[in-house]
């Protein structure tokens, strides 16, 4: 701790200038399953937050706020971390009640409620600290025992003992292999680049082998061809708390494990030329997305649908994929709208039951321009108000009790589901619980 305060007090003597400024920031120490310190004991709050106090004090002494800005990780979320991480099977009830009392989207502080944790804790019958301090020896049974992750627990001990001595591992991409267990080369898993013999010859099959596409075409001014190629997809319940960010990642990772070549922009951080319709919210599944890629070789489709579902999640669906003309528009410019189905969830107590009733009048009034649909935000510290009313097109609740909205994209705004809804119920945040919402289709222009 003091090291973090002395070494933050040499980074400031080096600043060129009194203006420059120094951000630092700090997080409790997490041991996590599958890691040397799996075993470890985590610190409980009170000695987190005085740990806290040693560091803001040390540093309060070497700069003043306007040159330091000092930021820590919450260490109640840190606590929580700790217990999940490690927990086993018995902590699902504790779930199910913080998610029934009201918790989610913990993560963002401002949906962060401790107090509602603690009494999903209390009334499932554990205690916080308790959890927290449970010792794990090496070589009892752990929670997380059932889970192969290759690297043996032999070779986990070893770098625990190594830590303690203060002595590091060399990485053996770089050095000689330290015999984790990883490396399996009759399941086609071997480092390439280890300074050691490969006694087997890897087998490790592939959906699509990359000579069924064919080799990369040179124009005239020197530039690559490109083929530029529509994909649809699904994305089930389970995924749909991914970002956006984090849905891209998986997809790409997908296509590359399918051997597709993808094109890439240039400069000095190239990325796959791979586009969506628009970014989907989090907590919203979909039936149906849209994406574009270009690729420096054309590509069988055939074996594109056929590979799909070995390198993709499974709640990520193949629907359908064709090349586009190069004269095409961008895929965002040809989103027209978007439709989505709303249904109340299975439990008893969801008060939405009489609210899409409600939703669906109210919105008959917005299309009719008997009422404004305004919504309001805060950004960068202003209030915006932004009108909602022209993107409903329209809203009908079903013989099944599901409301069907259609939203249409105007100069290339696409509201959020979760606002329109929040919105048209009267409610102050976007829903949370009792309703469960699924985009049914994106609308493309052709």
């Amino acid at each position: 701790m003091i090291g973090i305060v002395d070494l933050c007090g040499l980074a400031l003597a080096l600043s060129k200038n009194k203006r420059q400024r120094l951000n630092v920031s700090v997080s409790t120490f997490v041991p996590k399953p599958h890691t040397p310190f799996q075993w470890e004991e985590q610190i409980n709050l009170e000695e987190t937050i005085r740990r806290q106090e040693i560091i803001r004090q040390g540093l309060k002494k070497i700069a003043s706020g306007r040159r330091l800005n000092f930021k820590w990780h919450d260490s109640r979320l840190s606590l929580l971390e700790g217990i999940f991480s490690r927990g086993d099977r018995s902590l699902w009830p504790v779930l199910i009640k913080a998610r029934r009392l009201g918790c989610s989207f913990d993560a963002w502080s401002d949906h962060f409620n401790y107090r509602l944790w603690q009494k999903a804790f209390s009334e499932e019958g554990f205690d916080l600290e308790s959890l927290l301090s449970r010792k794990f020896l090496p070589g009892a049974p752990q929670p997380w025992g059932h889970i192969d992750c290759l690297v043996s627990e032999k070779f986990f001990e070893r770098e625990r003992e190594r830590a303690f001595k203060q002595e590091t591992t060399k990485d053996c991409r770089l050095d000689d292999c330290h015999g984790c267990g990883v490396c399996q080369p009759s399941r086609g898993i071997v480092n390439v680049t280890a300074n050691v013999p490969i006694l087997e010859k890897p087998s490790a099959p592939s959906a699509i082998e990359p000579q069924a596409f064919a080799k990369e075409l040179v124009l005239a001014d020197g530039q690559r061809q490109e083929w530029r190629y529509q994909l649809s997809f699904s994305r089930g319940r389970r995924l749909s708390y991914l970002s956006h960010l984090e849905n891209v990642s998986v997809i790409i990772r997908g296509l590359r494990r399918l051997k597709i070549p993808l094109a890439f922009s240039q400069g000095f951080h190239p990325h796959p030329k791979v586009s969506f319709v628009h970014a989907l919210p989090v907590g919203l599944a979909s039936q149906h997305e849209v994406m574009e890629f270009r690729t420096l070789a054309a590509i069988d489709l055939d074996q594109l649908k056929q590979g799909w579902p070995q390198a993709l999640p499974s709640d990520l669906k193949f629907i359908d994929a064709f090349q586009l003309g190069a004269r095409v528009a961008a895929i965002d410019r040809r989103l027209s709208g978007c439709v989505y189905q709303v249904r109340t969830e299975e439990v008893e107590e969801s008060e939405w039951r009489t609210l899409l009733p409600k939703i669906e009048l109210v919105a008959g009034q917005v299309i009719a321009g008997q009422r404004p649909l305004i919504l309001q935000r805060r950004r960068k510290g202003k209030l915006q108000e932004v009108n909602l009313a022209p993107h409903i097109k329209t809203v009908m609740l079903n013989e099944d009790g599901e409301l069907m909205i259609s939203v249409a994209v105007l100069d290339g705004r696409n509201p959020n589901i979760f606002d329109i809804l929040a919105c048209l119920a009267g409610l102050d945040k976007r829903p949370e619980a009792g309703v469960v919402i699924t985009k049914v289709k994106s609308l493309m222009a052709s």
